[in-house]
């Protein structure tokens, strides 16, 4: 089994679930906002303006939600970029429409049942917002961890091959010599070209090592600070105590005399 795969196989369900998650609260909100464009459609028959805004509003919702369904399961880089895109475009439609619907309330009123479809559509459409941002979060980050994790422990990957392990061993040892020549002759091995997302760890790295440094530096200054105080705090203490003995000791002598 390949080193670490435990942990990415974990990294990739939790991906998986959230996706799951997300996938389920798509398909709540869109019914409640479905439920909330019909009732509007209906209440508006009067007003041709409201009326309009709610049917052009309700084809666009539904158009997107028709083809999130066909393409749920499907994966392409055109696809992925489309779904983007049209991820984006449900939150304007359905955002828009919880505008519409506050301000057709200020201008004209609504019902009581038209008021709870609004706030239960904007509630939705927030929760929803916040798991998809928690889904992009995620997916950022689980990325980076991984290809963080493999780029540490590649020389791990290659230790552990044991039909190479003498070839290995020849290769771990030939390094500092290797490098040692190269010093000498002044040539500079040529290295591999990074991605994007390496000589963004490479730079995170870098950062984080500069950080441990000065996190270390400034406990071992306040360590330092803690060592001088209480030996100061000692100090004072001791003169004290020798200025209460000597006080002691005069009182008893002229005490004597």
């Amino acid at each position: 089994m390949a080193a670490m795969s435990r942990s990415f196989a974990v990294l990739k369900n939790m991906l998986k679930d959230i996706e799951k998650i997300l996938h389920i609260t798509i398909i709540i909100v869109q019914s409640i906002f479905f439920i909330t464009y019909g009732y509007s459609i209906y209440c508006n028959l009067d007003n041709i303006l409201f009326l309009i805004i709610y049917i052009i509003l309700f084809t666009l919702s539904l158009f997107y939600f028709i083809f999130y369904l066909k393409t749920y399961k499907k994966g392409s880089k055109l696809i992925d970029r489309i779904k983007r895109f049209s991820r984006i475009f449900k939150y304007l439609v359905n955002g828009t429409m919880v505008v519409v619907k506050c301000v057709e309330m200020v201008e004209f009123g609504i019902s009581d049942f038209n008021k709870i479809l609004l706030i239960v559509s904007a509630v939705s459409l927030l929760a929803q917002v916040v798991i998809e941002f928690i889904r992009i979060f995620t997916e950022k980050y689980i990325d980076l961890f991984t290809e963080a994790v493999k780029m540490d422990l590649a020389w791990v990957g290659k230790l552990g091959k044991v039909k190479e392990v003498k070839g290995n061993l020849f290769e771990l040892i030939d390094a500092p010599l290797e490098a040692l020549a190269n010093k000498i002759e002044g040539t500079t091995p040529s290295e591999p070209e990074l991605t994007e997302i390496q000589k963004k760890l490479n730079k995170m790295a870098e950062d984080y090592e500069v950080e441990v440094k000065e996190t270390k530096k400034e406990k071992k200054e306040k360590k330092k600070e803690e060592i001088r105080r209480k030996s100061k705090e000692n100090a004072d203490k001791q003169k004290q105590e020798i200025k209460e003995h000597l006080n002691v000791i005069k009182k008893k002598v002229f005490k004597k005399n």
